[in-house]
């Protein structure tokens, strides 16, 4: 049975909105907001009313207040980093591992906003949460346009990492699927596109149509991490439907009403159309139903009054369910270890794409396996990952005890991708891919890295450090040789 229902706020942007406790979070929920309109102070919103970040009523004032302004200085934009990093994620989202999809509308031809916004992703990308954000032709246009270095070097790192053509929210008992869209569009379009990257078009089953979109996004990210979307649109023109309206109303409902035969429900969430949420059952007892998360809160159109700007209403479609299958990570052009450590780090080996990624960069790094990947493999891997994490305990240096406690989170937190790491590498020795000499020079790379770390902690004028998603091994030659027979 599948869990979902839409939520409707009214709001003013300008007043902090305090957090509905009433809105209990539940595990592996996923909530979607249509249209941001490219407004951070909406997106802020948004997060403390629905109980995510823990914002003061201060904090937020002062975020409103820097976000009024026609131009930032280095004072405002440093105030604000610090309200927004300084944040905390509630207990309830930090337990039950939430997701959230943005459904259009992240970006927008606005540095200042643009900026503001991302902060924000990587703040909430740093905490853990898992974000999708649905590719638009305004995020089209942001991707290709000019961008100061610090906006082009977030965006790199938080925003085009998340980007995908289509999201989902799964049943926990798979019997049913919310697809999530930037507008309202036709499945044929997906089948087209299917098709077009060579995939094969299963839908038979909500965990198929769920796999179909997993791959279909992973080869969408292969050109996202090249910064080269537009010329996937160029060159799949189906995957521009994907992203665009039709048809609206009443024309688009008879339209896939009329094209989906599938024997499970669907959920259809837009983030922005035309036509009202309602529900539809057909002849054959087919269960169709749609909503539209599009409003206009936050939009700073010429002549609007600031009261039409920031007084309103906006959705959010709440989702019990699973919101991925096999996650998709965004692979460097050629094949290396770090590329590797990316995949494992993400996958649950449960989508055949994911299983291909794996088995395309070991044939790059000149890793010969005498069988697919199977899952089996995958899990085996994923013990042998458990098995070091669960014996790995967190060596705080001395000097860095002595600091106070928000520092020594900050440590711990950006410290743990060492551990991470230390496990692949392990994991992959155990399982026959790495030789000790091999294992050992990837963890003299990663104790390096974790000295930079304590030394950027332990000199209170540093900024603190970003952390790499994965350790760079390219140049460290892995064993050819097949891996040991277990």
């Amino acid at each position: 049975m599948h869990t979902q229902h839409i939520i409707d706020r009214n709001a003013d942007l300008r007043l902090y909105p305090g957090a509905d406790t009433q809105n209990v979070l539940q595990p592996n929920c996923q909530f979607a907001i249509g249209n941001l309109y490219g407004n951070p102070l909406k997106f802020l919103h948004f997060l403390v009313r629905e109980h995510i970040l823990e914002v003061s009523k201060e904090q937020y004032e002062a975020a409103v207040e820097i976000y009024q302004k026609p131009t930032l200085t280095a004072e405002d934009l440093q105030k604000y980093n610090g309200i927004i990093m300084g944040a905390k994620l509630s207990k309830e989202a930090t337990k039950n591992k939430i997701a959230i999809c943005l459904a259009g509308g992240v970006m927008t031809s606005q540095d200042k906003n643009n900026l503001l916004t991302l902060r924000i992703l990587q703040k909430l990308s740093t905490d853990g949460i898992h974000i999708d954000i649905l590719a638009s032709d305004n995020g089209n246009a942001f991707l290709s346009a000019d961008k100061a270095k610090l906006i082009a070097d977030l965006s790199h790192r938080y925003y085009q990492p998340k980007l995908k053509l289509l999201s989902y929210n799964l049943a926990n008992d798979k019997s049913s699927i919310t697809l999530l869209m930037t507008e309202a569009v036709e499945l044929k379009h997906l089948k087209s596109l299917a098709y077009a990257l060579k995939l094969k078009y299963e839908v038979e089953t909500p965990v198929k149509l769920a796999q179909l979109i997993d791959d279909v996004n992973a080869l969408y990210a292969k050109y996202v991490i090249k910064g080269q979307s537009n010329d996937f649109f160029e060159k799949y023109p189906a995957a521009i439907n994907l992203i665009r309206q039709q048809l609206s109303g009443q024309s688009y409902l008879n339209s896939i009403l009329n094209e989906v035969s599938l024997p499970y429900p669907i959920f259809f969430v837009y983030g922005d159309v035309i036509n009202e949420p309602r529900h539809i059952d057909n002849y054959h007892h087919f269960k169709l139903e749609t909503a539209n998360l599009g409003n206009g809160l936050g939009q700073a159109s010429p002549g609007l009054t600031e009261d039409q700007i920031y007084k309103g209403t906006y959705n959010c479609c709440y989702s019990i369910g699973s919101y991925q299958l096999g996650q998709h990570i965004l692979l460097e052009p050629r094949g290396n270890t770090a590329s590797l450590l990316k995949i494992l780090q993400s996958s649950s080996g449960s989508s055949d794409q994911t299983k291909k990624d794996i088995d395309d960069v070991m044939k790059k790094m000149g890793i010969k396996l005498n069988a697919p990947i199977t899952d089996e493999f995958m899990v085996k891997l994923k013990k042998s990952h458990d098995k070091f994490i669960s014996k790995a305990k967190q060596n705080i240096p001395a000097d860095i005890k002595l600091a106070p406690n928000v520092i020594i989170k900050k440590f711990i937190k950006y410290d743990h991708q060492n551990t991470e790491d230390k496990a692949w590498v392990y994991a992959l020795k155990k399982r026959g891919f790495l030789s000790s000499e091999q294992s050992k020079k990837m963890n003299t790379i990663l104790d390096d890295r974790h000295d930079q770390i304590i030394k950027k902690f332990s000199t209170p004028t540093s900024e603190f450090p970003t952390p790499s998603v994965a350790v760079d091994v390219s140049e460290i030659k892995i064993s050819s040789a097949a891996p040991k027979k277990r």
